[in-house]
């Protein structure tokens, strides 16, 4: 909860590529971690699962996997990341793709939710 109301916090919107599905916000706060908020989402497919990505600002760098997720049954997920694996001002955006269950060491999928980090 420190995250949302401490004003170092940056608000990240991530839209979504679907314009039909609920856009994602997430808060950064460069000492306390990353939160990352949607509601009313669909379920991604069979055992697949939702991860998050850090896309690095430096050209040709791969993006940094991160957690992974599911929405509860309503739609609903809250994912905090205390240690995410790159500094907020080395990244250039978050995304959120669907993975196999376990992750993936690479996205390989399109990004469902982007959102810039200014």
């Amino acid at each position: 909860a420190m995250i949302l109301t401490d004003p170092k916090s940056v608000k990240i919107m991530l839209p979504a590529s679907d314009k039909k599905v609920p856009q994602l916000e997430a808060m950064w706060h460069e000492k306390m971690g990353l939160l990352v908020m949607g509601h009313k989402l669909p379920m991604p497919s069979g055992n697949r699962t939702l991860q998050l990505w850090l896309i690095p600002k430096k050209p040709g760098a791969k993006p940094m996997p991160s957690m992974m997720l599911r929405p509860d049954p309503d739609g609903n997920f809250m994912l905090m990341v205390s240690n995410p694996p790159e500094d907020m001002r080395n990244t250039a955006a978050l995304a959120i793709t669907e993975e196999p269950a376990g992750g993936s060491v690479q996205p390989t999928s399109t990004p469902m939710w982007l959102g810039s980090i200014s």
